[in-house]
């Protein structure tokens, strides 16, 4: 236990209206039952996470955003655990980087990214969409954090067909899905449709529209909200749409 920080009783640490904590060696004054990625993030502390939103549901299911803390064993994720009075928390280590390089490495060859910017390369795709598209895309940028590139191992044609559904307001590009489920939490829990969910199984697994139609189909209002939370870019506005290089 820091020098700084004394653990309190059970009965004063519930009836705290702030916990303080270090986080990154920063002193942190949080809310009483603020996950850590939450209290991290109003100090300036950005903990990567991909199916983590502010607004959503924890889900937890993409671990990018484990941490270390102190007198802990093991790492836990930053989205789902709670800060509480004393803790002492780490968030960029070695050991926390090298796992995050492997979720990404993972990720990138095993969707079909690897194929969409070699597509993109060899059209000598520079238009403003696709920049901002990429500028913008959270998952795009984690890469360029941790230096993370495809191998010899990536899926090197994409896995679905581009542009898959007509809705004329979203583009559709199953190729970017990470299955962070955020599309379907953000449908469901702030817009009430309950658009979008998941079908198969295992390495099957694959994002859908209803009952496997197409989106309007299954009561879409092209609100554009999906493309909003998307950390990919999988289902981003056609105006936007990074998947428009294909078409070059």
């Amino acid at each position: 236990m820091p020098a700084d920080i004394q653990r309190p009783s059970v009965n004063e640490a519930q009836n705290a209206e702030t916990v303080t904590c270090l986080i990154d060696s920063q002193r942190v004054e949080a809310r009483p039952h603020e996950s850590i990625i939450e209290a991290a993030l109003r100090v300036g502390i950005e903990i990567p996470g991909l199916c983590w939103h502010p607004d959503l549901s924890v889900a937890g299911s993409c671990r990018m955003c484990m941490v270390e803390i102190e007198g802990e064993q093991w790492p836990v994720s930053a989205c789902s655990t709670s800060v509480v009075e004393g803790m002492r928390v780490e968030t960029e280590t070695p050991a926390l980087v090298s796992h995050r390089r492997s979720l990404l490495q993972l990720l990138v060859d095993d969707t079909s990214f690897a194929a969409e910017r070699n597509t993109c390369a060899k059209s000598g795709a520079t238009t403003t969409a696709a920049a901002a598209a990429h500028e913008n895309n959270a998952f795009d940028r984690l890469l360029d954090r941790y230096g993370v590139t495809a191998t010899d191992h990536a899926i090197v044609e994409p896995k679905f067909e581009l542009d898959s559904d007509p809705n004329p307001v979203i583009n559709v590009d199953l190729n970017r899905c990470i299955l962070c489920t955020r599309c379907v939490r953000a449908c469901d829990e702030v817009q009430g449709r309950s658009v979008w969910g998941l079908a198969d199984k295992g390495y099957e697994t694959r994002l859908i529209a209803g009952a496997d139609t197409t989106m309007l189909d299954a009561r879409c209002e092209s609100c554009g909200l999906c493309a909003a939370v998307c950390p990919t870019g999988a289902t981003p506005l056609r105006i936007l749409s990074s998947s428009l290089c294909h078409q070059l």
